[in-house]
């Protein structure tokens, strides 16, 4: 909401302490301005990579800004869809990586609240959310959930003093707790929770705020598909069975382990990308990309990119599988063979045990591909324990990995020496 009664000159400190606390400039009490480094140090992408994963695996709650860019000093506000009565928690993380509770705060204690849309700034706060420096991206999370769940208190804080709280370690444990378990069949006195995500890009009032003023970056972290490595695609459409779609939950899992980029950049091997993992060419960018992808691309146009470039690995588990698969077990393939590649899934022992009904062995041959470039890379451990995940919905497990001998690992892109 914007409140023209409510001053912002506070002193030389024009923006002040509640626009610092939107994530955008850091610490809550600082009424003086403090520099950040421009770029986010590994701890600062694992928390914004959890909590985005965290939130997009669970799913099922739009989170929508009223920008997708800010200058310096303009406002933002943040809508959330409820769609059943529960407890909200709204989560920002700037540039810089701090991470800040914008619900509950010191003017709204309860999140407990009712269906319908609700609004950041409340009512009850009366004034702005303003974009300060660092300048750079910022994610908004929110997570709602049917028991009690409130990250401003997890830490046992007797209350708010300030506007708003940082996450605290108990609630980056709760974040990391949701982002295991949201695709297990869970406990029944485990909370339901809901999640989605948005993110703004805020720069300097005398700089470009857009996505084609976006530079185009390296990011190695970044694997492409091994889908679209496959060089040749012949037998990936399965003979006599119309084509079988990977369901939400699939897809949010995918959505989850590739990461949203709107921009073009370069992933780990230098092929220009964008969305998620979406392939443009097999070489880097350099400005002569089509011109839907020059100015960077939404997530609903990244959603659907992704949903069409997951049609290659769906065939490939349609035509390579020869028992029948639940929708979990389908759309866990499908999200490993989107990652490795449809040649690897044809000649894996995973694919082998699979058709031999063998799902005892299932999670230790998923947990082999971990590795890349020689090195295990916790990104894909995590993606191969999600798929475990998915794979098990509301399937008994008589064994587990426990139980397997040890094998050795997997390079996604080198795949299994058959021998």
């Amino acid at each position: 909401m914007t409140n023209a009664n409510v001053p912002w000159q506070l002193g030389r400190h024009r923006v002040g302490y509640l626009c610092r606390a939107l994530g955008f400039g850091g610490a809550l009490a600082l009424l003086t301005p403090t520099v950040y480094a421009a770029e986010p140090d590994a701890s600062t992408q694992s928390l914004w990579q959890e909590t985005q994963s965290a939130a997009v695996l669970a799913g099922g709650l739009t989170v929508s800004l009223n920008h997708d860019t800010l200058h310096d000093g303009e406002a933002l506000v943040i809508s959330v869809n409820v769609p059943a009565r529960g407890y909200l928690n709204v989560v920002s993380i700037g540039p810089d990586g701090e991470a800040t509770v914008l619900f509950t705060n010191k003017f709204n204690r309860d999140n407990l609240v009712p269906s319908g849309p609700l609004v950041i700034p409340t009512q009850e706060m009366q004034f702005d959310l303003q974009a300060t420096a660092p300048f750079g991206p910022t994610l908004v999370a929110a997570f709602l959930s049917q028991e009690k769940l409130d990250f401003a208190a997890l830490d046992g804080a007797a209350g708010l003093e300030d506007t708003f709280a940082h996450l605290s370690p108990a609630a980056r444990g709760r974040l990391s707790d949701l982002n295991t378990r949201s695709l297990t069949v869970v406990a029944r006195a485990t909370p339901m929770v809901l999640g989605g995500t948005a993110e703004v890009l805020t720069c300097a009032a005398s700089a470009p705020c857009n996505k084609d003023s976006a530079e185009v970056t390296d990011l190695p972290d970044h694997m492409v598909p091994g889908i679209f490595l496959d060089a040749d695609e012949r037998g990936l459409e399965p003979l006599g069975a119309p084509p079988r779609r990977v369901y939400q939950k699939g897809l949010q899992l995918t959505e989850s382990a590739e990461g949203f980029v709107p921009h073009l950049y370069n992933d780990a091997v230098h092929y220009c990308t964008v969305a998620y993992g979406h392939l443009v060419e097999k070489a880097a960018c350099n400005g002569r990309e089509p011109q839907e992808f020059l100015h960077g691309v939404t997530r609903p146009q990244g959603n659907d990119l992704l949903a069409a470039d997951m049609q290659k690995a769906e065939r490939a588990v349609q035509s390579a599988v020869k028992v029948v698969l639940s929708d979990g077990q389908f759309a866990a393939l499908s999200d490993f063979t989107y990652n490795v590649g449809a040649g690897n899934l044809r000649t894996s022992t995973l694919l082998k045990v699979i058709n031999r009904k063998e799902f005892d062995s299932v999670e230790s041959q998923f947990m082999r591909w971990v590795t890349a470039a020689g090195k295990a890379l916790p990104g894909l451990v995590e993606r191969r324990k999600h798929e475990v995940a998915l794979f098990f919905e509301g399937v008994p497990r008589t064994r587990g990995l426990a139980a397997e001998p040890e094998l050795p690992a997997i390079d996604i892109r080198a795949g299994e020496q058959v021998p």
